[in-house]
C-alpha cells in the first residue's frame, strides 16, 4: 500500500530527517524566546515604559 504523501509526490522523510526538522524547529523556537525575552529586558530598563511595568505586573 502506497502512503498518502509518496501518491502526492512528495518524498517520505526518513526518520533522522524528520528528527533533524524537529531539532532545527526546537532550536530555532528556545532562539526567539530568548530574543523576545531579551527586548522585554531592554524595554523594562526603558523610563517610557513604566506604564509597561504596570500593566504587566512587573516590579
Amino acid at each position: 500500500m502506497v502512503s498518502n504523501s509518496l501518491k502526492n509526490g512528495h518524498q517520505a522523510l526518513t526518520c533522522h530527517q524528520h528528527l533533524t526538522i524537529v531539532i532545527q524547529a526546537e532550536l530555532i523556537i528556545h532562539e526567539a524566546q530568548l530574543t523576545a525575552e531579551n527586548l522585554l529586558n531592554h524595554l523594562l530598563q526603558n523610563p517610557l515604559c513604566m506604564t509597561l511595568k504596570r500593566f504587566k505586573g512587573y516590579q
